[in-house]
């Protein structure tokens, strides 16, 4: 039997790696750390010079972290709360998937090792982000989970430590998206920290199914004088990702509510199987949330008053390739009503494809 070849002892040594590698028999290098645009890509080490000795590289695309400012514009120097650290991490993967390597997820690793303690769980695994301080979402929704979901999908619900101080942009457990298929939103103007907001963001950047509800149109939306040091604003969520342009609500809404009903143009759409026609009333109050993306699809629509124009109330939206659906509904009262629930057990089906 052939001795193995001892490990360098000089990690940046690039002959003495790479002769490791031929030595072992070793053709492919699974990446992951700290910094997809410097160490993983450009080190001795590195993806670049793994290509030019022949082997193949692959990086874990969300164990691999850009060194990227966090709301700064790199090109501009200018302040931009939309260029976030998470979102900085996803124009580098793009770039490295498109010329230097393919990637994969943690979670495939895991799956194709047996070792995810759900291996026998075939169930499509949703998750809840809660951070709401008006509507008791962390109450309507595990209710409406056990009702609805808890036969055919894994439910996590996720939710932030408080409404006050610290405790309100502080969401235990996020990590859990790593392993989501999809993720339900009800979420208003927080700024979590960079390591909370980047399990958020990079589920969300990389198009993968989303269902946001009522505050969830402004989840991370805060008022960037209130930001502490190290936590992240995403400013144009609602333009970016579910096509709208939110712009408030006229306060005497909240005294009447809204009476809402199907779009006849929108009748075969899958959300509206079984609903086509539907008219109900909700205690929600209209948002304004026009103009519209070229993407989207508009399912409901309401009115609170004869003399306002009558609002888009829920649409579906395509954000990086993704499904996305957004309503605003999601009053603690909504709940109780059997359009509503029946139109979002619909959507929760319709996003992760079916």
């Amino acid at each position: 039997m052939r001795p193995r070849a001892p490990v360098p002892q000089r990690p940046n040594n690039e002959r003495e790696l790479f002769s490791l590698c031929q030595q072992r028999g070793i053709d492919t290098i699974i990446y992951m750390g700290v910094a997809s645009n410097m160490c993983v890509l450009g080190r001795a080490f590195g993806m670049l010079n793994a290509r030019r000795h022949g082997l193949r590289a692959i990086f874990v695309c969300d164990l691999v972290e850009a060194i990227t400012a966090n709301g700064l514009n790199p090109a501009t120097k200018l302040p931009d709360w939309n260029f976030t650290s998470a979102y900085g991490s996803a124009r580098i993967q793009h770039y490295l998937e498109r010329h230097v390597a393919p990637s994969v997820q943690s979670r495939e690793l895991i799956s194709a090792a047996k070792l995810s303690p759900f291996a026998n769980d075939r169930r499509p695994h949703v998750v809840f982000v809660i951070a709401d301080d008006e509507y008791r979402s962390e109450q309507t929704l595990p209710g409406f989970a056990r009702q609805h979901l808890e036969k055919d999908f894994r439910c996590t619900f996720l939710v932030a430590k408080g409404n006050q101080g610290d405790a309100r942009n502080d969401i235990p457990g996020l990590g859990a998206l790593a392993d989501a298929d999809l993720l339900v939103l009800s979420m208003r103007r927080r700024a979590l920290p960079v390591t909370q907001m980047d399990f958020l963001e990079r589920y969300i950047r990389a198009g993968k199914p989303l269902v946001a509800l009522r505050v969830g149109v402004v989840p991370f939306q805060a008022d960037p004088a209130q930001r502490p040091d190290g936590h992240v604003i995403w400013r144009d969520f609602d333009q970016a990702v579910l096509g709208c342009h939110y712009q408030g609500y006229d306060p005497a809404a909240r005294q009447t509510g809204a009476d809402v009903w199907s779009v006849s143009a929108a009748a075969g759409h899958p959300i509206l199987r079984g609903l086509a026609g539907a008219r109900f009333h909700s205690p929600a109050w209209m948002y304004r949330v026009n103009p519209f993306g070229p993407r989207t699809t508009v399912l409901l629509e309401g009115r609170w008053s004869e003399q306002e124009p009558e609002p888009p109330v829920a649409w579906t939206n395509e954000h990086a390739d993704g499904r996305v659906f957004y309503t605003s509904l999601g009053h603690w009262d909504d709940f109780k009503s059997e359009p509503f629930t029946r139109l979002l057990a619909k959507a929760i089906r319709w996003a992760l494809g079916g």
